[in-house]
């Protein structure tokens, strides 16, 4: 008989965190029909009422984008900039579009992130971060974002010795799941010990258009605009559909970086694409925006309403898409958003997602609107009277 031959696995494999949609839980299954779900955790971005007609498609529509279109797209971003973040950029130097913020997380640690070098990543966060840094063999370091501090990270810790030896770190302002923000006062504190220090500093931006905050950019700083870089998805700032575009900007030097590595890797746009997100630029906030925002504003109380019937107690920003629950002490995340399916028919995503400091809390999506809450409140209502 032959040897069996083992070729083990990379040990990074091992390591990568798990996406969001690995935690959700899965609806039982009941004299072989599955349990009528009502689905609060997943988002829905798009209102069934205002979902754009699917457009017809060419097939040179197709193909990659070529220099003269991405550069067009390039100048709505800088424009875009201008308008609603208040930075001048140059669309030239300061601009570069991949076909997603996950593209942009591989790329960024492709080029800025040798085995070996120290980045940090915020814990609770979206795995991603993490991802991106395991990937090209650097070591991940979390910071820690507590309820205590309203989710903001400690200033002080990045002046120690951690903060002297890390090459880079991660951001996401607003933060999800929280909703938490970083004022502009707080963002040049952070840029001016990351600059002191030498740290390239990574703002996920992706929630901006969901922001309490005016004029909130990495760019608005001179130190920024030294060893910042800013991503931002059109995906999350054109919400009538999936757009899987999105675009960094950041200082010269740290956008060739992007360049270089994605001259490597290869990376490219559909040509529709681009012509979709500079139209999604040039609207921008578009009237499906501004009924997203309504939908989330009015599902806020029937949402708190649902926490307490629980015993929940939120503690997210009002505004934001998500909605951050705290559970009782000592209760597994995993397992109350199991007990929730099993008794409600309720999904949820369980905080660990996120990160072992998002273990006690679950994550629900307000970007349905009140309808879905109202029927949940109604399940757990019934079932409280018929058990008592």
């Amino acid at each position: 008989m032959p040897k069996r031959i083992i070729i083990d696995r990379a040990d990074r494999l091992y390591q990568m965190p798990r996406l969001t949609d690995a935690f959700y839980p899965q609806p039982p299954i009941l004299g072989g029909r599955k349990f009528g779900t009502l689905d609060l955790g997943r988002p829905n971005w798009v209102d069934a009422d205002s979902r754009p007609k699917p457009r017809e498609i060419t097939a040179e529509a197709l193909g990659a984008a070529g220099q003269e279109q991405i550069g067009a797209l390039q100048t709505a971003v800088a424009e875009w900039a201008a308008r609603e973040l208040g930075v001048k950029i140059n669309p030239e130097r300061e601009v570069f579009v991949a076909s997603g913020t996950c593209e942009l997380l591989s790329l960024v640690g492709l080029a800025y992130l040798d085995p070996g070098d120290l980045a940090l990543y915020p814990n609770p966060g979206y795995p991603a971060y993490r991802q991106s840094i395991l990937t090209y063999g650097a070591e991940s370091v979390a910071y820690n974002l507590t309820e205590k501090r309203e989710f903001m990270p400690r200033l002080k810790q990045f002046s120690e010795h951690l903060g002297r030896a890390a090459r880079a770190m991660f951001i996401n302002n607003p933060h999800n799941p929280s909703g938490a923000e970083l004022d502009m006062e707080k963002l040049d504190e952070l840029l001016w010990l990351a600059a002191r220090q030498n740290l390239l500093l990574i703002n996920d931006a992706a929630y901006v258009a969901f922001s309490d905050c005016e004029d909130v950019s990495l760019m608005g700083s001179p130190s920024g605009r030294r060893i910042g870089l800013e991503f931002y998805s059109l995906t999350f700032l054109r919400v009538n559909g999936r757009l899987p575009v999105a675009f960094a900007i950041g200082a010269k030097d740290l956008i060739a970086g992007l360049r270089a590595a994605g001259h490597v890797r290869g990376t490219e746009v559909l040509r529709y694409r681009v012509d979709e997100a500079i139209e999604a630029l040039a609207e921008y906030p578009s009237a499906e925006l501004h009924s997203l925002r309504s939908r989330i504003r009015d599902a806020w109380a029937p949402a708190q309403e649902l926490c307490q019937a629980l015993g929940l107690t939120a503690v997210s920003r009002q505004g934001f898409p998500y909605l951050l629950a705290r559970l009782p002490k000592r209760t597994s995340s995993q397992s109350f958003a199991g007990t929730l399916m099993r008794r409600y028919g309720l999904v949820t995503l369980p905080g660990v997602a996120f990160g072992d400091l998002a273990e006690g809390y679950i994550r629900m999506a307000l970007t349905n609107g009140p309808l879905p809450f109202q029927e949940a409140l109604q399940r757990v209502k019934a079932r409280k009277l018929r058990a008592g």
